[in-house]
């Protein structure tokens, strides 16, 4: 199997352009190895992007699922909380619930603010067309805030190396209170970080994250 000069796969070898095309770089002194790395290279045709190229859908569906997450926790924890209080705590249920939430927003989480940041690289820059989705402190301890815009919400995200979680109980009591409490998370993140040294923290709205997201990959 071969690649023709018009960018195709053919079998059976170069065809006759490209033999010609062989011969001539023979004859202007490239060697062996230099034919066969150009060859083994494919140049994309001018239609297609230059950059990454992936699924959109997957990204739509992850900030889809997010959605559905936050959108659900208070309605979830009211309807279980019943059932999962019946006969005191049943352990195995609310640790299903607590185990699998927190991990799949992360999932979402990097695996969306890596593909936004691609997306913003590869196409100039479009991430800035979006409302800000938070609040950025860039030094912890000092008075300045700044807006948290889409592409920076990304590079918190992914550079965060202490994350929070905004949460209330049901009962809306004190979630500092020792004990066992029906709880839910609001679309609310707290992301910490530094930078040259200099302490951040993030406040990350997650409805604007996802409207943007979803605005910056279209269906």
């Amino acid at each position: 199997m071969a690649v023709s000069s018009s960018g195709c796969f053919t079998r059976g070898g170069l065809g006759p352009t490209d033999r010609a095309a062989h011969g001539k770089r023979r004859l202007s002194g490239w060697t062996k190895a230099t034919e066969e790395v150009l060859l083994a290279e494919l140049e994309r045709a001018a239609h297609f992007r230059e950059g990454h190229i992936f699924d959109g859908a997957t990204v739509r569906r992850d900030l889809w699922q997010l959605l559905r997450i936050y959108l659900s926790e208070r309605p979830f924890t009211e309807f279980t909380q019943h059932e999962l209080y019946r006969d005191g705590w049943d352990q195995p249920l609310i640790g299903l619930d607590s185990e699998f939430s927190e991990y799949e927003v992360t999932r979402i989480l990097l695996n969306t603010a890596v593909s936004l940041r691609v997306i913003d690289d590869r196409d100039g820059g479009v991430l800035e067309r979006f409302d800000a989705c938070g609040e950025l402190v860039p030094e912890v301890g000092r008075a300045e805030t700044q807006p948290l815009s889409l592409r920076e919400a990304c590079n918190k995200i992914l550079h965060a190396d202490r994350i929070n979680y905004d949460v209330d109980r049901l009962d809306g009591g004190d979630v500092r209170q020792a004990g066992l409490w029906p709880m839910f998370m609001n679309p609310t993140i707290y992301l910490y970080g530094t930078l040259r040294g200099r302490p951040w923290k993030a406040t990350l709205d997650v409805m604007a994250f996802v409207r943007g997201g979803a605005g910056a990959v279209p269906g």
